[in-house]
């Protein structure tokens, strides 16, 4: 490093690459997981004041909507908040996402998206449908959806979702 000499030992108060503000990173499993964790918490809120009469399905489909589309932004690299990974938002994901989930994206979607943008915006609605089914299962056995992301179903979905989202290996991934 210029200014640095060979003898410089743990004092050395030229070298501030450790220091610099970072991004959350989308290749890190905490970051994804604190992001889904969020959604879904989010959408259970949402839902909770569609169920009171507070909300309606109209400005749940729009609040939906963004969200997905908030979601493919990010996880295509996109967001100027997270750091992407170089040739994985959106390349790499999309690859791996045809190869993990892409019976799932067809039977929601219709037929799974030959551009990778396509199919990362895909598989975030896929996540937001997914999303739906855990949280109308404990509105059907009337339980307080506050804190629904930390239930254990909730977090093996957020767990399952975050891994595919950073790429784990196939015997990670266990909700489905």
């Amino acid at each position: 490093m210029a200014g640095c000499g060979s003898s410089c030992g743990p004092s050395c108060r030229c070298d501030f690459s450790s220091r610099a503000p970072q991004l959350p990173s989308l290749l890190s499993i905490e970051v994804v997981t604190g992001l889904l964790c969020q959604a879904v918490a989010n959408s259970a809120r949402r839902a909770q004041l569609a169920e009171n009469g507070d909300m309606s399905p109209e400005e749940i489909d729009a609040a939906d909507d963004k969200l997905v589309n908030w979601l493919g932004a990010t996880f295509c690299g996109n967001n100027r908040h997270y750091a992407s990974g170089e040739g994985w938002n959106s390349e790499g994901l999309a690859a791996y996402l045809r190869e993990m989930i892409s019976d799932e994206i067809a039977a929601s979607c219709g037929g799974v998206p030959r551009n990778d943008d396509q199919l990362v915006y895909a598989a975030c609605a896929l996540f937001v449908k997914d999303m739906y089914r855990l949280i109308e299962r404990d509105q059907a056995a009337g339980r307080d959806l506050d804190g629904i992301e930390n239930t254990p179903a909730g977090v093996r979905f957020i767990g399952f979702w975050s891994r595919l989202l950073v790429g784990a290996p196939l015997e990670m991934l266990s909700f489905r």
